[in-house]
Formats: C-alpha cells, structure tokens, sequence
C-alpha cells in the first residue's frame, strides 16, 4: 500500500505544482494587460510608452516581467520628455502596492522645448533600481544609482562647453509626488544625497572631484491638463558639497518661463584655505594666494572685531602653507537672466570655461 500513498504524494505535488505555476502565468498576464493599460492611458494624455519584447519570469511573491528597449515620450507643459533603456525588469508585489524597477546598463534622456534640446545626455552603469509606492494622493519613489558613468551633450541655460562627462558614485533619490486634490497645486519634491562626483576636469590643486553632496528641491506650478498653461517654479531648499578644503551652499529658485529666470544664494566657506592651498602646489601665483591671507584677516576681523593677523614666515611674509586658520565664509548673490548666468555684477562665461581638451564624442 506503500505505493499507492507515494503515488498519491506524487501527484499532489504535481497538481500543487501545475497550479503554482499557472497562478504564475496568469499573474503575469495580468501584469501585461495592466502594462497595456498603462499604455493606452498614457496614449490619451499625448504620451508614447513602447518596448520591442516582453518577457515573464517565474516568482511567487511578485509579478516579474522584462521588457526590452523601453521608450516613453510624452508632453511635460512645454517641454517634451523623451527616456530610452536597454531593459527594464518590473516586479509587481503581491501582498502590497509597490513596484520596483530594476534597469539595464544603458539609458537616454532628452529634454527638449520645439527642435533645439534643453537638456541631453546618456547614463551607463549596473545595478540601478527604481521602488514606486502610491498611496492615496500621493506617489513616493526611491532611485538608487550605485555608480554611474554620465556623458551630458546638452545643459540648459548653462555656459559651459559640452559635451563633458560625470562619474557618479552612490547616488540616492527620493521624490514624492502630491496630487493637486491634497495640496493647492500639483507638488514634485526630491531630496538627493550623492558620495562622490568625479568632475570632466580636474581643479589645480583642488582635484576632480566633489564629496558629500546633498540636494532638496521642490517644484510646483504643473499644468493639470495639456489644455492649462502655468508656470512652473522649482525651489531649492538646500544644495551643498565640498571641493577640497572648501564648502559650497545654494539656496533659490527657478522659474522655467520661456526665458527662465534664476534668483539664488551661493554661500561659499572655505574659499581662502582652497586658494592658499591652490599657491602652496604651485597652481596658482603666490600673489593670489596673498589675496586669499587678505580676505581671510578680513573675516577674523568681522568674527572678532579687532585686528588679526597669519603668523609670519621666516621672511616676514604669511603662511600661504598655514590652513589652521578659521574659514572665512562668503555669500554672493547667483543670478539667472536671458540665458546667462551672473555672480553679483560678474558674469560667468569666462570663468566656466574648463581649462585643456573635453571629449567631442557625441551622445548617438
């Protein structure tokens, strides 16, 4: 009889199995169709959401599903967006309302307003993944990047020569997307922390790269519909890193009218220890790094106001070498106006010009 218990087992396994696995299928062709759905829903708002093959996966907790070179483009006010992937894998949790993304190695992104594109660029690296979580009236999404290599062809409003390339390392994002029906208006708000930037070229005597940098910003102002025309308004709450010995701050915002227009606070700390290390390697004239000693007695003064002074070399002069000193600490006014950027009364085309050769490889 001992067999017939075994034949028994045996095929309840099998039955157990084949209706694990047609649940499986069936998840996954619902994913499919609600992916279809999306489409259709994105078709009527002017949006165009396409990939050459889809391909199930096989999980019990989640619908998993692959789709290759995904393209979406569509309308945001006036500006249109247009993203390309290699491969997206979506995973759709069972028992929740989150879904994740995980992407290829390589991505396109341009932003463009008529013919001419405010903004290109392409981003290679593994290992990046997207969660989604909507709730009632709001959307959170969290965007992790472990490294990255991005190539930017086109800045908007930025006179700097492109194309020039960035190394991101340990890059994390999380935005939150109000509906207009829990605030005033529809609100996009991001708080971004980045390890390490590796910049196009290096600073002398500073380095190529920039540490510990955060970014939180909010943008309102959306259109509700194609058929509304608004102005949207990007505030930047807070934006800092730091280049060497020195620390950079930026507070504003942005008004993206058909000419933007840009009213920022850039506070900078540091500054004097970053120019007199600059002399000290021989990057720069041992007058400029006299003028770094002049702006920093200036800021003891402010701090203590009396009279102080760097200690003096052996041939009279002070120690461009000496970085003990207090930071002195600047704040300069960051304007944007007719497409040019300004700090205080100077203008910075000439100071944003990168110093050697930057790559003309063009983004395909």
């Amino acid at each position: 009889m001992r067999w017939k218990a075994a034949l028994i087992g045996i095929a309840s396994l099998l039955l157990s199995g084949g209706g694990v696995a047609l649940g499986i299928h069936s998840e996954n062709l619902a994913l499919l169709t609600a992916l279809q759905t999306e489409q259709t829903a994105l078709a009527r708002q002017g949006w165009t959401l396409t990939w050459s093959r889809a391909t199930p996966h096989a999980a019990l907790l989640a619908s998993r599903m692959t789709l290759s070179d995904l393209r979406l483009s569509g309308p945001l006010g006036a500006t249109r967006l247009s993203y390309g992937c290699n491969v997206v894998t979506l995973s759709i949790s069972h028992f929740s309302s989150r879904t994740t993304a995980t992407f290829g190695s390589t991505h396109a992104l341009l932003l463009a307003r008529g013919p001419v594109p405010d903004l290109a660029l392409r981003l290679t690296g593994n290992g990046i993944t997207l969660a989604v979580h909507p709730t009632s009236g709001e959307t959170e999404a969290a965007l992790t990047i472990p490294a990255a290599h991005v190539e930017i062809d086109t800045l908007p409003s930025v006179n700097i020569p492109t194309p020039f390339t960035l190394d991101v390392h340990s890059l994390t994002t999380v935005a939150r997307w109000q509906a207009a029906r829990t605030t005033i208006q529809p609100l996009l708000t991001t708080d971004t922390t980045i390890d390490r930037l590796g910049l196009p070229q290096s600073i002398p005597g500073l380095g190529n790269t920039l540490d510990t940098i955060r970014i939180a910003l909010s943008t309102s102002g959306f259109p509700e519909t194609q058929r509304q025309t608004a102005t949207p308004v990007t505030t930047l709450h807070l934006g800092e890193a730091h280049l060497g010995p020195a620390a950079l701050a930026l507070t504003g915002k942005l008004t993206w009218q058909n000419d933007p227009v840009g009213e920022f606070d850039l506070t900078l700390r540091g500054m004097d220890r970053a120019v007199r290390k600059m002399a000290a390697s021989g990057s720069i004239s041992p007058e400029i790094g006299q003028i770094a000693i002049l702006l920093g007695r200036i800021g003891d003064v402010a701090r203590t106001g009396g009279h102080t002074a760097l200690p003096p070399t052996e041939n009279g002069g002070s120690n461009i070498n000496d970085l003990s000193t207090p930071e002195t600490t600047i704040s300069l006014p960051l304007r944007l106006r007719e497409g040019a950027w300004s700090l205080g009364a100077m203008p910075l085309a000439p100071l944003t010009q990168w110093s050697g050769s930057i790559t003309s490889r063009k983004i395909p």
